[in-house]
């Protein structure tokens, strides 16, 4: 059975947001202020950062920090964190570093293996999500049919690049809003958008 890749964090406190604000205070003086006078001034700015980094865990993020303060000259934002969390936790994420030709192949491997015609749910388990959701799209039975074709073989690496892309691009999202994204990706919420959309036109 295929496994999926988990990547476990626990959130990060707000206490802990203070901590890494305070970091930043004390690292670059006059460039950032924290916390102000103003209480409601210091809440926000706590609440701000929390939304964004409150699905990482403060270990990562403060590494991070860290290194983005020997960095850059002006201190860092929320975002510039999330960047840097994502790429340390994808950087040994084996799904990513499958190119487009190897994906191909695995394809092919899988087909060649399980039998597309007689076992296409087999076919589908041996692949990683992204392999699979580029094989969906040009087709299995396509690639199938024409295993030698190198227009084929092209068509479906672009399509395999461009999912890897979208998906490298979807982590660098907070996990809130990344989960809001996948629930309007969903196929039932597409439809009734687009019945909406219908009915209003």
């Amino acid at each position: 059975m295929k496994k999926k890749i988990i990547l476990e964090v626990n959130r990060l406190e707000k206490s802990e947001v203070v901590q890494l604000l305070s970091i930043l205070d004390k690292y670059y003086n006059h460039k950032f202020n924290f916390p102000v006078e103003d209480d409601d001034e210091n809440a926000l700015m706590i609440e701000t950062w929390h939304d964004y980094l409150g699905d990482y865990d403060y270990h990562p993020a403060s590494v991070v920090l860290k290194k983005l303060m020997i960095e850059k000259e002006w201190p860092p934002t929320p975002g510039d964190l999330i960047r840097g969390i994502q790429k340390a936790m994808t950087r040994d994420e084996p799904v990513m570093k499958i190119s487009g030709p190897k994906a191909w192949n695995m394809v092919l491997n899988a087909i060649s293996k399980h039998s597309w015609v007689y076992n296409p749910k087999e076919v589908k388990e041996a692949l990683p999500e992204p392999v699979l959701k580029a094989a969906e799209v040009t087709g299995f039975s396509l690639i199938n049919n024409n295993a030698d074709d190198s227009f084929i073989m092209n068509r479906f690496i672009k399509t395999y690049e461009q999912i890897q892309e979208h998906e490298k691009e979807r982590m660098l999202l907070p996990g809130g809003i990344r989960k809001d994204i996948e629930r309007i990706e969903r196929p039932e919420v597409k439809q009734l958008a687009e019945r909406i959309s219908d009915n209003n036109e």
